[in-house]
């Protein structure tokens, strides 16, 4: 399902709602070459609650 040669980064936001904090370890576990994050205290939008420290993350991984 997922190319061997691409990576993934998975943030994992413990506090949302959405997907929870099981489902979104299993899917880091389950994809191929992916990095998980764990943002503590963070809901479902990371990028607002925590700009900070996912950009620490994002950059570089997109930088990799």
């Amino acid at each position: 399902m997922y190319p061997d040669r691409v990576t993934h980064l998975v943030l994992e936001d413990p506090l949302g709602s959405v997907t929870s904090p099981r489902s979104q370890a299993a899917a880091a576990q389950d994809i191929p070459r992916a990095t998980r994050v764990v943002i503590p205290d963070c809901g479902h939008i990371p990028h607002l609650e925590h700009p900070s420290q996912f950009l620490a993350e994002l950059r570089p991984f997109l930088a990799s």
